[in-house]
């Protein structure tokens, strides 16, 4: 992740002074002009170049830091989404057991009752 990081800074930063010479380069300019345009250009390159490196560098660091903040974020929806399966697997556990136990009694006082009341009409 770091080195696909400094890369893409690099090729970024690489790619507007590139940008910026062809520019240069391409404007329609006497040789003088030219010259000067061209010794502007790496005067600026030369004072801008730390800070855009050290930019770059923050750029990379803030990157880390959001790859790690979003690593543990996954880790808590993880364990999260674990503790509901966990939870609804128990749940529809205790809902089996209570069927059967109400089925059970149903049962038993479905035979007790026809039982009164067979012994009701035979009297």
């Amino acid at each position: 992740m770091e080195d696909q990081t400094k890369k893409m800074v690099y090729g970024i930063v690489a790619g507007a002074l590139v940008g910026a010479g062809i520019g240069a380069l391409l404007a329609p300019k006497n040789g003088r002009d030219m010259r000067t345009t061209l010794v502007n250009l790496l005067k600026l390159i030369k004072e801008k170049g730390p800070e855009y490196n050290e930019k770059g560098r923050e750029i990379t660091e803030k990157g880390r830091e959001a790859a790690e903040v979003v690593k543990e974020s996954i880790g808590v929806v993880k364990e999260a989404k674990d503790e509901a399966v966990a939870a609804a697997q128990e749940v529809k556990t205790e809902l089996k057991e209570f069927k059967a136990n109400n089925s059970a009694s149903s049962n038993d006082s479905d035979s007790e009752s026809s039982g009164a009341l067979s012994t009701r009409h035979s009297h």
